[in-house]
């Protein structure tokens, strides 16, 4: 009994550790292709990230880090702004390093990782930035303008 338990079981989150090309062309496309197929899907939950306080995400740690998919919701509808704005008065922000390209082989981007702060609210109302920071993954179309709603998020605490 205990073999056939072993031999349908995941793999450890130990062995979870994907790089930002295998979260891009095998987890986000195969989001978007409807190919979840895999046990790294397990590790990657559906949620709305942007509205959740980082620390309330937690308890799904692997490695110090939380995936997430996650739609962008425009903050204006004719705009490309996303509402990065959390239920409770935090926002997350982009940071100093906006952006940096995935490319595919042929050297053509087709996804952008973009590095986010979390700025949370103390007593006061006034800004406060915690150590959460947050990888925000999502696919380009030909002109490089996001191609999808959904992103791969990933989120973590400063070290």
């Amino acid at each position: 009994m205990a073999s056939s338990s072993k031999s349908n079981a995941f793999p450890s989150c130990d062995e979870f550790k994907p790089d930002d090309k295998e979260l891009v062309f095998h987890y986000l496309k195969g989001k978007m292709s409807g190919h979840t197929v895999g046990e790294g899907f397990r590790y990657i939950k559906d949620i709305d990230v942007y509205k959740h306080e980082p620390s309330n995400l937690a308890p799904n740690v692997c490695h110090g880090k939380v995936y997430f998919f996650s739609r962008l919701d425009k903050k204006y509808q004719r705009g490309t702004n996303v509402e990065r704005q959390v239920e409770g008065g935090g926002f997350w922000r982009k940071t100093e390093k906006t952006y940096e390209d995935i490319k595919a082989t042929n050297g053509k981007s087709i996804a952008r990782k973009t590095l986010l702060a979390y700025y949370g609210k103390d007593q006061a109302s006034a800004p406060v930035k915690p150590q959460w920071l947050m990888k925000e993954y999502m696919l380009l179309d030909q002109n490089d303008k996001m191609l999808t709603p959904w992103t791969l998020c990933v989120v973590y605490e400063k070290p």
